[in-house]
């Protein structure tokens, strides 16, 4: 099975099987076979799959792109890569070894009980590849031969070198079950470096170690088979098993013609045995493999001396450069000299701690430098040059210049880039354009008039012209229309003097504009009267605010009238103030009318406390005749009753009665008058008491109507306690007095709203036709004769001058025959009335 070995971003050796087909790698949980737990967004980055028997992989258009063995591959299906053992990959930050074959540490020595293996024919071998070419070989295997001596002939990587062995005997030998390649370690001992089991095999796999030592002493190719039981030598436990196994062996011989390391191949089965010739084949294999494998061990040695020696020599140079150098891999710092360090507001050793670069650039930046970088690392054709932003530690910008380029390091590619401090060049870029372009303005400004043939101050020109067409035109619109509002429009400008009037201005001062235009305050006005609006007119101008004036203005010839004056600044293009306009109308016939008003508010206030103080004293200075005629009609019936004739009689009852009924027109006249009269002042009041008083008031009329008095809870508020309970009095004894056949049924509620309370009396009484709600009102207006419903008509006008009195309004819902609802309202003070929300 393959896999992915992590060395890098997982923990190193943590072993990810590529069991699903596709196998997609990424950081999404509900679609990846594979999942980075890292930190970014959710997303797919690669896909592993099998096309003919052979692995790819694809960049799924990841960010920070997909790089095999240091080298980035195009997005997409076209960018697909061909994986082979051995395969470094990059995935976004995880590092990861591709590998076909199990793990090596598998592979265990197993000790054959036997002194000597069946070792059926052998072939000498030699450092020297023309000693023998397999020529006895069959055509066919010495083609596979020829195939895997060009497969290998221009490989060396030995890390590739050795999985590409192994799958290339396994191609000259198909019926081989088992392989292995054993090479010398620093000690001299052989150890399985490569190799390949069956799929499905469970447990070590193992090598005969008497074969291979055999193969190391006779220094020749073996054909052997194995027959009998071995006994693992590992760990002292012993292992019985049957073994029945053909196996070829060949020593891999060096220029020295020492043994680097053994070929071994099995078949475990007795249907299928090697033979001589394949013997003969793997002999040749086994020279020419030498040689690669040795070739790929000088070469590793040579680039390890001259890495070494480079970076050593590359080190030195860049260390003690002015220029800043960073190396590093998608960004995490490999090296970095101090003077790239420094540029930025850090050490060298601060900038190797950090997990990313990435944040020492400009945030705007940081997408061109992520894709430029694998851009290059993918050899795309880009500028190797551009110049980008970066932070320094304190949070400040810095120009630099920054060079991109691909190299190697520690063996693996990596990006260089170079840095140059731009800081000055764009200081002096900057003061060079400002003066180049201060040289061009005042070139401009000093040319204007000998540029006629330039092209492009003609165009300016034109342009200018048009702006002043248009500009005419806005004018001659905004002249158009102050010139037909009937308001007064004028503008002055910093010294006073007036730069524009309309007609509605020139017609009110009866002058013409050029009478005004160019003309200041003190050249129209009174000096006192210029001097005020010369200072209005500094105000308005040094704090930008409007000001609102009225005044009365005098003229010369005597004209005079009052106007509604505001003053606003007028700013010019660099919004510095350049004037005051001017807006006013007159109000000399609107003063007029308002003195008119108030004077006739002042008389009807006058004649309204005449009016009550004459009902006052009329009603309560009739009082005491009135009591006399009343006596004295009373003492004649008492005394004469009988006396005379019987319309004698009848006269004196009707004298009686109408004094009577004059007493109760004076006595409710007067208590109308003292509604206004009456000085005690508001307080609070619980409207649940006063009506309980006015219910003990009620109380024989209440009993003898059968009336049921009910009521809500009622709230506290501010009025005059007598004159409330008097309100409430008056209502709850019309509702008994139009009563209708049915007891009446009378119910008082309140309402909270805003600024008040909405009371209400409700009974079931006569009720009243809608042409009648504002005649009850009215003083001694009644809607029945006294005979047939006792009252003077001046209850209700009473109720409704006393909730004016406490700022309310008293109307009337009612219908003949249903009943009648009376409400009212009562103010509540400011304090306490609320403020209604957005939603009421």
């Amino acid at each position: 099975m393959a896999v992915l070995k992590a060395t890098r971003g997982l923990a190193p050796g943590t072993i990810c099987k590529l069991q699903s087909e596709p196998t997609v790698v990424g950081r999404n949980p509900k679609v990846c076979d594979i999942v980075l737990e890292h930190f970014a967004v959710s997303r797919e980055h690669a896909r592993i799959e099998t096309i003919d028997r052979t692995r790819y992989v694809q960049d799924l258009d990841s960010r920070n792109g997909v790089l095999i063995n240091g080298k980035v591959i195009k997005p997409g299906r076209e960018g697909r890569q061909r994986l082979y053992p051995g395969d470094r990959i990059e995935i976004a930050a995880f590092e990861f070894i591709y590998d076909e074959d199990p793990s090596t540490d598998d592979l265990v020595f197993m000790a054959d009980d036997t002194a000597r293996p069946g070792i059926l024919s052998t072939i000498e071998c030699s450092a020297d590849s023309s000693r023998s070419s397999g020529s006895g070989a069959r055509p066919d295997k010495l083609h596979t031969l020829v195939g895997i001596i060009e497969d290998l002939s221009h490989e060396l990587d030995l890390e590739r070198v050795l999985p590409k062995i192994i799958a290339s005997l396994f191609r000259a030998f198909p019926q081989t079950q088992t392989g292995c390649v054993l090479l010398r370690d620093k000690a001299g001992q052989l150890v399985p470096v490569a190799a390949q089991v069956p799929r499905g095999t469970q447990g070590p796999m193992r090598i005969s170690r008497t074969i291979v030592d055999e193969v190391v002493q006779q220094r020749r190719a073996i054909l052997a088979c194995s027959t009998g039981t071995d006994s693992s030598t590992g760990d002292g436990d012993i292992a019985e098993e049957t073994l029945r196994s053909s196996v070829i062996s060949a020593p891999l011989l060096n220029g020295a013609n020492d043994v680097s390391g053994v070929i071994q191949l099995e078949i475990a089965n007795e249907t299928e045995q090697f033979t001589h010739s394949d013997l003969e084949l793997l002999g040749a294999v086994a020279r020419h493999l030498a040689v690669v494998i040795e070739n790929s061990r000088f070469h590793d040695s040579a680039l390890r001396e001259q890495r070494s020696n480079f970076e050593a020599r590359f080190r030195k140079l860049i260390e003690g450069s002015i220029q800043g150098i960073l190396i590093h891999r998608l960004f995490k710092p490999l090296f970095v000299n101090e003077a790239w360090a420094a540029l930025h507001g850090y050490t060298a050793k601060e900038v190797l701690a950090m997990e990313s670069t990435m944040p020492l650039i400009a945030p705007h930046e940081r997408e061109r430098a992520m894709q430029f970088a694998l851009a290059r690392m993918r050899g795309d054709d880009v500028p190797p040059r551009y110049e980008a932003q970066h932070l320094r530690q304190d949070g400040s910008t810095v120009w630099v210049e920054k060079f991109i380029s691909v190299i190697e390091w520690d063996g693996q590619p990596a990006v260089q880039t170079a840095l140059i401090d731009l800081s000055q060049r764009k200081a002096t870029e900057a003061a060079l354009q400002h003066a180049h372009d201060d040289l061009e303005r005042r070139v401009h400004e000093r040319t204007a008039e000998l540029a006629a043939a330039n092209y492009q101050l003609q165009a300016e020109i034109l342009e200018r012209r048009q702006a002043e067409v248009e500009l005419g035109e806005s004018e001659s619109l905004y002249h158009s229309l102050v010139d037909h509002i009937p308001l007064c429009v004028a503008r002055k400008d910093t010294e006073g003097k007036f730069t524009f009037v309309n007609k509605a201005l020139c017609t009110l001062f009866r002058m013409k504009p050029e009478q005004v235009i160019g003309k200041t305050d003190y050249d129209l006005f009174a000096p006192e009267a210029a001097e005020t609006h010369r200072s209005l007119d500094a105000k308005v101008a040094s704090t930008g605010e409007l000001a609102e004036v009225f005044e009365t203005v005098r003229l010369p010839g005597g004209l005079e009238f009052d106007i509604h004056t505001i003053k606003t600044p007028i700013y010019g293009c660099e919004d510095e103030v350049i004037g005051t306009q001017l807006l006013f109308w007159d109000i000399t016939a609107q003063k007029k009318t308002e003195g008119e008003r108030n004077r006739y508010a002042a008389e009807l206030e006058r004649s309204n406390r005449d009016l009550e103080q004459f009902a006052y004293s009329v009603s309560h200075d009739l009082q005491a005749p009135l009591r006399t005629i009343a006596s004295y009609c009373q003492l004649l019936q008492r005394r004469y009753a009988g006396q005379f004739d019987a319309d004698a009689d009848e006269f004196l009852e009707g004298a009686v009665e109408g004094a009577r009924r004059m007493k109760r027109l004076l006595d409710d006249l007067l208590a109308y008058s003292r509604v206004t009269t009456d000085k005690h002042p508001f307080s609070e009041t619980d409207c649940n008491v006063v009506l309980a008083e006015a219910r003990n008031n009620l109380e024989l009329q209440l009993r003898e109507s059968g009336a049921e008095l009910t009521s809500d809870a009622l709230p506290v508020v501010v009025g005059n306690r007598s004159q409330l309970m008097q309100l409430f009095q008056n209502l709850v004894g019309n509702a008994i007095a139009y009563r209708s056949d049915q007891p009446p049924q009378i119910h008082v509620s309140a309402k909270e709203c805003d600024a008040e309370w909405t009371f209400c009396v409700k009974d079931n009484g006569v009720g009243i036709e809608e042409r009648q709600y504002e005649r009850i009102f009215q003083i001694f207006q009644r809607l029945f004769a006294e005979h047939e419903r006792p009252g003077s008509g001046v209850g209700l006008s009473i109720c409704k001058r006393i909730v004016e009195r406490h700022h309310g309004r008293m109307w009337l819902v009612s219908e003949p025959g249903k009943g009648s609802e009376f409400y009212f309202t009562i103010a509540k003070p400011p304090e306490q009335a609320k403020q209604p929300t957005k939603a009421e």
